[in-house]
């Protein structure tokens, strides 16, 4: 009677343990998937609020410089990084840099990280990248770093880029 009994227990038990652990494994890959997609929900709303704020700050350069103002002596440059800075505190770095790769202004939140010091050049993959790139929508990621790139125009020629830096580290806070 007993292997009776023990038989019928493994035979209830067996599929209900099997039903169970299969809860389990599609609640963990819900879970996990769940995240994923919060997260990349989160990165593509900061970069679209970084696109608009970038746009507004480049439509204010592109302004001095439709007045005949040479990028690199634009008066206001400088304020105009710091009140987007102020805007999106989650920027790195912001900098302006003329078709050669030479920095124009730059504002820096955190430690440097690479070339961010007025007078020198941006990197050569990011001058590439600005000079080169169809659309410039998507950001460009060179190591651990996104860059927003915005061309600034003058009647249809470009006189130099603003490029708005995030840090994934910074994303991930």
């Amino acid at each position: 009677a007993s292997t009776v009994d023990s038989s019928r227990v493994r035979t209830v038990l067996r599929p209900l343990i099997l039903g169970l652990g299969v809860l389990i494994l599609t609640q963990t890959l819900s879970a996990a998937l769940g995240v994923s997609s919060l997260q990349s929900a989160y990165l593509e709303g900061l970069l679209a609020n970084l696109r608009v704020l970038g746009g507004a700050a480049r439509q204010q350069l592109e302004t001095g410089v439709q007045y005949g103002k040479p990028l690199g002596a634009f008066a206001g440059g400088q304020e105009i990084l710091a009140d987007l800075q102020e805007l999106a505190p989650s920027l790195d770095s912001i900098q302006v840099f003329d078709t050669t790769g030479k920095i124009l202004f730059s504002l820096v939140q955190t430690a440097p990280t690479g070339h961010d010091a007025v007078g020198e050049t941006v990197s050569e993959d990011l001058l590439e990248f600005a000079l080169t790139a169809k659309s410039l929508n998507d950001p460009f990621i060179l190591g651990k770093h996104r860059h927003i790139v915005f061309p600034i125009v003058k009647s249809g020629t470009v006189q130099g880029f603003l490029t708005l830096q995030v840090t994934e580290e910074t994303i991930r806070s």
